[in-house]
């Protein structure tokens, strides 16, 4: 029992410690059969005129234009086993039957051309086509017993001399590989053995092909086989042993050096023979399955896989190539660094020893790796439980401060400086004797530092911004001082040297180092040049690498002149270390550390300007014709179609009626809700940093259908009529005020006749009571009058009186009465008829009193009467 757990443990740590098989490898993008929604085996891949990938996806014929899937079936739903492209059509074979598809108004139309014809009849009556191809200008289609030849409108079936696997082209001759009676030549009409390949007798080959004067015959289960100087003999390759073990479906001839090998259960073999060395990728390298059932190579030189469940694209012919770390063993990669023929690499699980075929980690180096520096046949690990030193596979800590975030070769003095998780460390080392120097300021993270001179620092916290330090040489702190604290910018810092210069990217800008007043400044040029910057990683003096809303750019400086090229996104996203992204370059290639591996640029490629592309929009799956409008506040899916899927497939945006540019993500976007009218569709291919316009589209959208031309009219009709009723309406009611307001006038002019004849009857009326009014004053002035003499003429009585009371001779008394009475003389008629008067003439005053004062006598109102006389 205990020795079982020996070996158990032994076996754990065997398999802890290398990953086999592993390797460098081109993208590859798998699209599995729900998102093309079709069957598993895709038995056939070619490429159209239109530069479209269709497939024979069992009883579906697949289209993928690099946006959009799309899935036809026969007229009899029969298996597809074959497509072929040529000219403008494509062509399909199935069950006893075969024929062409053509593109016509968005969608795929069959054409049989095989019905009618009596081509699947007698011993042919279960036949499949199983290949399609050209030769000399001819199509043919191959059962597994018949050729049949289409040359124009002419279609000939010729009869197999033996039951065969495939028929191959070689140098524009077709050549037939039967299962038992070996290899055919087919030349004027006829079938002609080849005798000079007897010994691949019963032996069935799935591919033939040639390079320079070598033919190469790959056999479904006996390996390969090699024609050269008249000679048939195994091919001298350690890799034919693996292929007599493994059954071969299919091969291909990639390029003059390279054969892709398509095996039933390991995947694919990429072959290179002038450097006489192979690749596998299968499933461990992200192949969907390991059955390969036919490859393809398209135009871009990139190579497609029918899979028994799926389809694999792998981008071969790129520049970028990757490492992917699918079992986890290697986990985030934080540092790499050459090591002879050999990788260094520093990851979250510890050091690891990358030898391009297989990984294997250093005994003793679990944890986290930040940094790789070299020192001569030595190098220095900035690890997270201190700082070691790794040769020849030994691990060894030399100090045991923690975090070793970032060393540097030391360029004013001997030795090396190093930033960890408290601070700043002076290290030496001479032989196996260590000397490190810690910098005596307050403990902090330091991510990183530039050297300004021997004593002099510049380095960066991990959250508060950049600070100055000077030193004495036995860490002792001179000053010590916070650069960004003065302007506000107390935030995490990237450092960039860059011709000459110390830059610092704080909060998304800027800044560099002014020596002499010791403050940060704003750098115009670089702020003006990447407002948006999320990251920086330097690469060397005239390089570094910018990371822009989530893309990764290459900059160079060459004669004053920026370039920026874009580093396609599919393969980095997702496995960026936010802040932690690190290169190396090695033998001119650049590697970029990711989260499961790292990313080879062989070449940075220059942006590839597209000369055209083709928008088609979709409208409830029917492809919207030209000048068509679109219904209102519909939901439309746009396609823009470039034609490239690899590393030509370009970034692209949109824009609508003007509004900022939004990115295009798999080659369509979706437009919605847009109000009636035309609106202006642009495209932009994301180049040289910033986005380019490369067409136009011209959207039309119906109005609402109370808005449509027909409504319109009849709202104009509506309104015109409406107007027209309103005019005459308001002419006839404007005659009826007319002649009401004559009515009006005729009644008033009545009216004002009656008051003016009303008027001058009360003038009158008014005119003969004043007349009666005056009357009456002068009636009662007379009485007045009357009544002054009557008071005169009671004086004279009382003279008279007064005169015969005096004692006077009776003559004289009597000459002096008599001369009174004769002056004024006054009977009692008189009087009575003077009282009458005075009480008419003052009629009104006399009812007043009467009505007040009902107590008054006669002579008290005559009183009152004298009185208001006065």
């Amino acid at each position: 029992m205990n020795y079982f757990y020996i070996i158990l443990i032994i076996c754990i740590l065997t398999f802890s410690q290398t990953t086999n098989g592993q390797t460098i490898l081109p993208l590859i993008e798998n699209f599995s059969k729900q998102e093309y929604q079709g069957d598993n085996q895709i038995w056939a891949i070619t490429q159209g005129e239109d530069h479209t990938m269709y497939f024979a996806n069992n009883q579906y014929f697949v289209r993928y234009n690099g946006a959009k899937w799309e899935k036809y079936q026969l007229p009899s739903k029969s298996i597809i086993r074959s497509v072929f492209a040529y000219d403008s059509v494509i062509y399909t074979g199935s069950f006893n039957e075969f024929g062409y598809w053509r593109r016509d108004h968005g969608s795929m139309k069959y054409t049989s051309l095989s019905e009618g014809r009596k081509f699947f009849q007698g011993n042919s009556n279960n036949e499949e086509v199983w290949k399609i191809f050209e030769s000399d200008e001819k199509i043919y289609f191959q059962t597994f017993n018949d050729l049949i030849e289409k040359n124009g409108n002419e279609i000939i079936k010729y009869k197999f001399p033996s039951q065969i696997s495939y028929c191959y082209t070689v140098d524009n001759e077709i050549y037939a590989a039967t299962i038992s009676e070996g290899i055919y030549k087919f030349q004027n009409k006829k079938f002609i053995k080849v005798d000079r390949w007897n010994d691949l007798k019963n032996k069935v080959i799935h591919h033939i092909t040639k390079t320079d004067s070598t033919w190469y015959f790959f056999t479904r289960n006996n390996g390969v086989f090699v024609y050269k100087n008249n000679k048939l003999l195994p091919w001298n390759n350690p890799l034919n042993q693996i292929f007599k073990k493994e059954i071969i479906n299919t091969a291909l001839v990639l390029n003059e050096n390279l054969i892709g090998v398509g095996t039933s259960a390991n995947g694919l073999y990429l072959i290179n023979l002038s450097e006489n060395k192979s690749t596998n990728i299968n499933r461990n390298s992200s192949l969907l399955n390991n059955t390969i059932l036919s490859i393809f190579m398209d135009r871009e030189k990139d190579i497609w896989l029918g899979l028994d469940n799926g389809i694999s694209h792998i981008i071969y012919n790129s520049p970028y190539w990757t490492y992917s770390d699918f079992d986890g063993i290697l986990g985030s990669v934080y540092s790499i660094f050459p090591d002879e023929d050999k990788l260094l690499i520093g990851s979250n699980h510890g050091l690891f020893v990358y030898d391009f075929k297989t990984i294997t980690k250093v005994e003793g180096s679990e944890g986290h790796v930040w940094d790789i520096f070299n020192i001569g046949d030595r190098f220095l690990i900035g690890h997270n439980d201190g700082t070691f030193l790794y040769k020849n596979g030994r691990f060894e800590k030399i100090l045991p401060i923690t975090g070793g975030w970032k060393i540097k070769k030391n360029i004013f003095e001997k030795g090396f400086i190093q930033a960890h998780y408290t601070g700043i460390n002076l290290i030496e080392i001479e032989d196996n004797a260590i000397k490190a120097i810690r910098l005596q300021f307050e403990p902090m993270p330091i991510k990183d530092f530039i050297q300004l001179s021997s004593n002099e620092l510049i380095i960066t916290h991990s959250y508060k911004g950049v600070f100055y330090v000077k030193h004495k040489n036995d860490g002792s702190i001179v000053e010590f001082k916070n650069l960004s604290e003065q302007d506000n910018i107390n935030s995490f810092a990237k450092i960039l040297t860059y011709k000459g210069e110390h830059l610092f990217l704080i909060n998304k800008k800027w800044y560099k180092y002014d020596k002499i007043r010791q403050l940060l400044t704003e750098d115009i040029f670089l702020n003006q040049n990447f407002p948006k910057i999320e990251d920086i990683i330097n690469i060397d003096n005239n390089r570094f690498l910018t990371l822009e809303n989530g893309l990764l750019f290459h900059n160079e400086l060459s004669n004053n002149h920026l370039t920026k090229s874009l580093i396609p996104k599919r393969y980095y996203e997702g496995k960026l270390i936010n802040n932690e992204i690190s290169t190396r370059q090695i033998d001119k290639h650049l590697y970029i550390t990711l989260d499961n591996g790292f990313l080879v640029i062989k070449n940075i490629f220059d942006d590839f300007k597209l000369d055209n592309i083709i928008l088609e929009g979709y409208h409830n799956d029917k492809l919207l014709k030209q000048n068509k409008s679109l219904p209102n506040n519909s939901t439309t899916t746009f396609n823009v179609i470039s034609g490239y899927y690899g590393l030509l497939k370009p970034s692209l945006g949109y824009s609508i009626n003007g509004e900022p540019i939004q990115t295009i993500n798999s080659n369509s976007f979706i437009i919605s809700n847009l109000r009636g009218g035309k609106h202006q569709i642009k495209i932009f291919q994301f180049a040289g940093g910033k986005f380019r316009e490369i067409k136009k589209y011209t959207l039309r959208v119906k109005f609402p259908w109370y808005f449509s031309p027909i409504m319109i009219t009849t709202y104009l009709v509506l309104i015109a009529v409406s107007v027209l009723i309103y005019l005459k309406w308001n002419r006839i009611r404007f005659t009826q005020q007319l002649k009401i307001k004559e009515e009006e006038l005729k009644f008033q002019n009545q009216l004002l006749q009656l008051e003016l004849i009303n008027q001058n009857e009360i003038k009158l009326k008014e005119y003969e009571k004043s007349l009666l009014r005056d009357q009456v004053k002068d009636k009662s002035n007379e009485l007045a009058s009357k009544s002054l003499y009557l008071a005169k003429y009671g004086d004279l009585i009382e003279n008279i009186q007064m005169i015969l009371d005096s004692k006077m001779n009776i003559n004289e008394l009597q000459s002096k009465i008599q001369k009174i009475i004769k002056s004024a003389r006054i009977t009692q008629n008189e009087f009575k008829a003077f009282e009458d008067n005075l009480l008419q003439g003052h009629e009104d005053f006399v009812n007043i009193l009467i009505s007040n004062y009902k107590n008054l006598t006669s002579k008290d109102i005559k009183l009152c009467i004298y009185l208001k006389m006065n």
